[in-house]
């Protein structure tokens, strides 16, 4: 794990070593505060892959992080794309209203990832957006993954 977090401080962002690194913390739950101090300054390719990491360790302290480099999105396409994912395998609620507040400003590949999250984290807001997107976006494979949030979400009620 040590040479890997050495990997990942190192060199350009744009370095696929670098890119194998970070993916491959993502089996090493203890290397998430080295992910997320990366994370603010991660280019747009090596965010994509400190995502999938994060993601697969799903320690809550990544929340604040993730959200602030949210924040940014569009603007770091195409890595950012794979924000909502991380947030979703966190489970926190409190991403939803941030991913919803985006769905405005973001292109289809955004929008799509936004309606797999909110699918996976449910509650009234993100099922309101869902039902918003299934009816309307213009992009048909958003309106099918919204589609199918609702359905998690009904799913999840009755069980």
């Amino acid at each position: 794990m040590a040479a890997l977090i050495a990997r990942l401080n190192s060199g350009s962002d744009s370095d696929i070593a670098k890119w194998n690194a970070a993916q491959e913390l993502g089996g090493y739950p203890e290397a998430a505060d080295a992910l997320c101090r990366k994370l603010p300054s991660a280019n747009i390719d090596l965010t994509l892959f400190i995502c999938k990491a994060l993601a697969r360790i799903a320690d809550k302290r990544a929340l604040e992080p993730l959200l602030a480099k949210w924040e940014k999105a569009p603007a770091n396409a195409p890595g950012g794309r794979y924000i909502p994912d991380a947030l979703a395998a966190l489970g926190d609620r409190r991403a939803v209203a941030p991913l919803v507040a985006k769905l405005p400003h973001v292109r289809f590949d955004f929008r799509f990832h936004i309606a797999h999250a909110l699918g996976i984290l449910g509650g009234p807001e993100a099922v309101k957006a869902l039902e918003e997107l299934a009816e309307n976006d213009p992009f048909p494979a958003v309106r099918e993954e919204a589609r199918a949030g609702l359905e998690k979400s009904r799913t999840a009620r009755v069980h």
